[in-house]
């Protein structure tokens, strides 16, 4: 056996996968449905797409199964029936199957199992979803539901990033800002979350936030800092009001004759990013620490 033959299976299974993505078009019965949308009551709307869903519409099942998942149209949450919904879609829709890779993975409509949730994401990605790709390669980097293997973990995260995913540029990104499971470049970092920020990922503009606070591969600014802040606040990061309320009082605070100062001029900001803080943060200490500053501020 010649050389090149006995290694054409190694050098095969080291080449990047070729993508063709999921074409996620409907059924000209749920495109009419849709079209009626505005002119049914939200039952009669879903009703509609049962009756499609019940012959077996893969693409009404899929609906159906965001609508219960997301709580849209007035619906309660459903998370057992939203997988309901994946799961009778089968191997159909690539969505589909990572959606129900999801239900595993997050252990919500289904019993947690990480080593399902590992093949629905890798079936998902090779029927061209190209969120399974890091989905299925962060689960390799940490070891869930099966072996450790970082290295293949890695390049499937920077596969779907190459090709545009704004969640696995964030999660590439992060490992490369972080430095636990890769060599640290925090300027590469920077360059994929600010391309996934671009894409409003509020996870990235999080941690654009961060770097530009703590001149992290990059000079030190403030209003850059606080700019990538309001916009991870805008998408959903409810811990960032509170490090603006932190940035804002840093500024601030001076000491004169042995005691701490505030200017304030800073006073407005502080308060503005203090209220929402103690309100949104997911943390309770956090949340209390900043009532506390405000209640100091306004006394």
């Amino acid at each position: 056996m010649h050389l090149m033959t006995a290694l054409l299976p190694v050098l095969m299974a080291n080449e990047a996968p070729q993508f063709i993505a999921f074409d996620p078009s409907v059924s000209d019965e749920v495109v009419a449905v849709m079209k009626r949308r505005s002119e049914l009551e939200p039952d009669a709307f879903i009703a509609e797409l049962e009756k499609l869903a019940d012959r077996g519409d893969v693409g009404a099942l899929e609906y159906l199964g965001e609508i219960y998942e997301a709580g849209l149209l007035n619906r309660p949450k459903d998370e057992v029936k939203a997988c309901d919904y994946f799961e009778r879609v089968g191997n159909a829709r690539a969505d589909s199957l990572h959606n129900m890779a999801t239900c595993f993975y997050n252990g919500r409509g289904r019993a947690e199992n990480h080593a399902k949730a590992r093949i629905l994401y890798a079936q998902a990605a090779e029927a061209g979803w190209l969120m399974s790709y890091c989905a299925r390669g962060n689960m390799l980097i940490k070891g869930q539901g099966g072996d450790v293997d970082v290295g293949r973990g890695l390049e499937l995260c920077r596969f779907a990033a190459d090709l545009g995913d704004k969640n696995a540029q964030t999660d590439l990104g992060g490992y490369l800002l972080m430095g636990k499971v890769t060599e640290r470049k925090p300027v590469e970092a920077r360059e994929w979350l600010t391309r996934a920020a671009n894409q409003e990922q509020g996870n990235a503009s999080y941690l654009l936030g961060q770097i530009y606070e703590k001149g992290d591969g990059v000079g030190r600014d403030t209003t850059k800092s606080r700019d990538w802040y309001k916009i991870a606040h805008r998408l959903g990061r409810d811990d960032a009001p509170y490090r603006l309320m932190l940035s804002f009082l840093t500024d601030a605070a001076s000491k004169r004759d042995g005691k701490t100062v505030i200017d304030p001029a800073y006073t407005p900001h502080i308060l503005e990013w203090g209220r929402i803080a103690a309100q949104v943060d997911y943390n309770e200490e956090r949340r209390k620490q900043a009532a506390d500053i405000v209640a100091e501020l306004e006394s």
